[in-house]
């Protein structure tokens, strides 16, 4: 029996995203199951929790906010063993929202799990972000977690990577680079996870 692996989408995205088709295909060696979450971050966190509950996971991986969701959750349901990879987290989501991706109702790119094809981002949302992430404690790697950054990440920015790469390694992430992509989890990085992560384990 293959063990459980969990991937948690980026924001304006979906359970049913390309991405986890692609992650199935390179790293087939795990039963992957994908976790649906939105833009409230207590609920988001929430529902990963109950998912790593449930499935006991061998590896969590997130994109994105997804990525920036799973640094709060509750690794103490997994086994001691297990492996978080964050993919270019959006730890400052907040900024990010006010200026790259705007305020205004947005269509998800998949449809979704839950029926709704429609999300809003105003500056409630950013609030809410920032109030949970000034609130709320990340759990810390355990030596078995990494951070992978796109060094041509076109969405958090040059600034931005390197912020979040000094708080990823603070916290106690290895750190990964992708000297070619951009903020979408490209097929190539992937396999670059599986090359330097899964294949030495």
């Amino acid at each position: 029996m293959k063990e459980k692996a969990i991937y948690v989408h980026g924001l304006g995205s979906g359970a049913a995203s390309s991405t986890i088709s692609t992650i199935r295909k390179v790293l087939p060696r795990y039963d992957w199951q994908a976790i649906e979450v939105n833009e409230d971050p207590v609920s988001s966190v929430r529902i990963i929790n109950a998912a790593i509950l449930e499935h006991r996971p061998k590896v969590l991986m997130g994109t994105s906010l997804g990525a920036m969701y799973l640094m709060y959750a509750d690794m103490s349901f997994c086994e001691e063993d297990a492996i978080r990879i964050l993919c270019n987290p959006a730890c400052d989501i907040s900024r990010i929202i006010r200026e790259t991706l705007g305020f205004g109702e947005k269509e998800y790119f998949v449809p979704r799990q839950d029926g709704v094809q429609h999300y809003t981002l105003n500056e409630d949302v950013c609030t809410r972000f920032e109030n949970f992430q000034t609130g709320c404690q990340t759990t810390p790697g355990k030596g078995r977690d990494y951070a992978i950054f796109s060094i041509h990440d076109e969405l958090i920015g040059p600034t931005g990577v390197l912020s979040n790469q000094g708080s990823c390694y603070k916290a106690g992430y290895q750190i990964l680079i992708d000297t070619e992509g951009g903020h979408r989890l490209r097929r190539e990085v992937i396999r670059q996870i599986k090359q330097e992560i899964i294949e030495k384990i």
